[in-house]
């Protein structure tokens, strides 16, 4: 036996760890696109108060006086935001702990706006107005005296217009990493609510008994207790098909184990099998389809010969090209003549277990069980008829059996597999909810620089109208640079989502970190809604009227 320790803080995050790493992910993203946002408005800003600040430093005031004018403003609409964004956390949290699968997360009736989220944003606000402040600052210090004599020359192109581009290049690539994460997780999603699981779940009823070993000590007690409640349930009106399983399919537990093959056919080596126990009427119930020989009866108890009932993808691995039916197997490694039991029946593949894949299994019947730990756990599945209600019902008739047994994960089947899959739907939520936001964010800077650059660039552009160029030109020409910010921060976006979305691969099913089609379909959105913000700059730069241009700047 190996003992692991383990610390406490692992046993209860470990399992939510990938979750709240994708979520301090995502929060860092689009923090890092609305200090962007913020530090290209702030460089604009600087731009357009150059006359200002050109006129103080003419007037005496020392550069640094003014860049710590600036520096100040900068942190003051930082702090701003930050307390707005506070007023707007106290129903965001409401609607993260909305979305949370519910049992996961532990603690999560500790999750509120205390003290130290205050502070750690109090802190995270004056950080971002001194980084992203400093250089509209600097660059509001630096201007020349001469320039408060008049407008100067306005020079197109220039280290800030370089690094407005770069912000929004920056901008562009981070909300493509959270779009890529986002899609890989929704195309993950679909994928999982189109699997073929083998059984219908639809209108499916599930009730999870645990028997105590007190009361129960043995397998005859045990199945006892079983076959008293499945009559009970049998005999509720509107119930269907009424059938018990020791581990019910996509659950968090179940046994695996080997086994023996009568004969020279060989297995290959650490070949394991599923192997759930269940009662007749079982396979009926869930809508697993026979596919050759017959099902569980009561008639398979003790005292009959042994049976069990395989997989097809079982079938087809241990006897290939023959037929299962009627071949033997056993549980012990050294079986006895009365240790045998024989294959009665193949049934399709069913998902069993939490990670969706199909594994071989090997079904055995209840009443033929004689290792109480088999049995001892039970969860019973009744098929009602259409419109009918019965889960009052299931428990009443727990009650007839025995009282104090108390049921347990009460539900449908479709509830138990979105219990399943509610680790990856909930980051397929959160990616979602920030990538449309980064998106936003994204398309507002890319709006806000263009904007500038027209406003900037209206004597230049008037000028081409003057000397010829038609509006489509000026048009084709604020979207090239569209296109070209777009495209290049795709292309980093695209470089960094190879790396980054990696950490999503255990929460991904059937598709890669890497896949082609979600990346391609990603960047085709981001490059649209960015050409789609520039447009109307673009458009304004083609209604320039040239003559009206050249006389408004003389």
């Amino acid at each position: 036996m190996v003992a692991a320790i383990i610390p406490l803080k692992d046993t209860l995050t470990s399992h939510v760890r990938t979750s709240l790493l994708v979520l301090a992910g995502a929060v860092l993203f689009v923090l890092l696109i609305a200090c962007a946002n913020v530090a290209n408005l702030l460089l604009i800003r600087a731009a357009t108060r150059r006359h200002e600040m050109a006129v103080r430093v003419a007037l005496g005031a020392s550069r640094g006086r003014i860049a710590r004018q600036l520096l100040t403003e900068s942190v003051l609409i930082a702090l701003i935001g930050g307390a707005l964004g506070m007023l707007v956390a106290f129903a965001g949290v409401r609607g993260l702990l909305a979305m949370a699968p519910a049992g996961r997360i532990p603690r999560i009736d500790d999750v509120h706006i205390n003290g130290w989220v205050l502070l750690f944003t109090l802190g995270v606000s004056v950080m971002t107005g001194i980084l992203f402040g400093l250089v509209p600052a600097q660059s509001g210090a630096r201007r020349e005296p001469q320039e408060a004599l008049g407008q100067g020359k306005r020079l197109v192109g220039g280290p800030h217009h370089r690094l407005r581009s770069v912000f929004v290049t920056g901008e562009i690539a981070l909300a493509l990493i959270l779009l890529s994460g986002a899609g890989l997780m929704i195309k993950s999603f679909l994928l999982m609510r189109s699997l073929d699981t083998g059984y219908d779940s639809s209108r499916v009823m599930t009730m999870a008994v645990d028997l105590p070993p007190i009361a129960y000590p043995d397998a005859t007690r045990l199945q006892a207790f079983h076959t008293a409640l499945l009559e009970r349930l049998a005999r509720i009106p509107g119930a269907g098909r009424v059938g018990a399983v020791s581990f019910r399919p996509m659950g968090d537990v179940g046994i695996m184990g080997d086994f023996e093959v009568e004969g020279p056919t060989p297995l290959p080596h650490g070949y394991t099998v599923d192997k759930p126990t269940v009662s007749p009427g079982y396979f009926a119930a869930l809508g697993i389809r026979i596919l050759a020989g017959r099902d569980f009866t009561p008639a398979d108890r003790a005292g009959a010969p042994g049976v069990v009932v395989v997989s097809e993808t079982m079938a087809r691995r241990v006897w290939p090209n023959e037929s299962a039916v009627g071949r033997r197997i056993s549980m012990q490694e050294h079986p006895g003549p009365n240790d045998w039991l024989t294959v009665i029946g193949v049934v399709n593949d069913v998902v069993q277990d939490a990670e969706l894949s199909h594994h071989s299994t090997l079904y055995l019947p209840y009443l033929q069980t004689t290792a109480p730990f088999f049995i001892n756990h039970m969860t019973f599945v009744v098929r009602p008829e259409p419109g009918a209600s019965l889960a009052p019902a299931m428990r009443a008739a727990l009650r007839e059996v025995d009282p104090a047994v108390p049921a347990q994960a009460l539900e449908t089947m479709d509830q138990s597999m979105m219990d399943t899959i509610a680790e990856p739907v909930f980051q397929m939520r959160l990616l979602a909810t920030f990538a449309a936001l980064a998106l936003l964010l994204a398309a507002l800077g890319t709006y806000g620089v263009l904007a500038y650059d027209v406003t900037e660039r209206t004597r230049e552009i008037g000028l081409r109208m003057a000397l010829g160029a038609t509006p489509g030109n000026v048009l084709r020409m604020v979207l090239g640079r569209t296109a070209a910010l777009a495209l290049l921060g795709a292309a980093l976006g695209v470089a960094g989502s190879l790396t980054l979305t990696s950490v999503l691969t255990k929460s991904l099913f059937e598709v890669k970190p890497t896949d082609p089609v979600t990346l391609a379909a990603v960047t085709i959105v981001l490059v649209v809604v960015a050409l789609l913000a520039g447009y109307l700059p673009a458009q304004r730069a083609a209604g320039v009227r040239a003559l009206t241009t050249l006389l408004l700047h003389d």
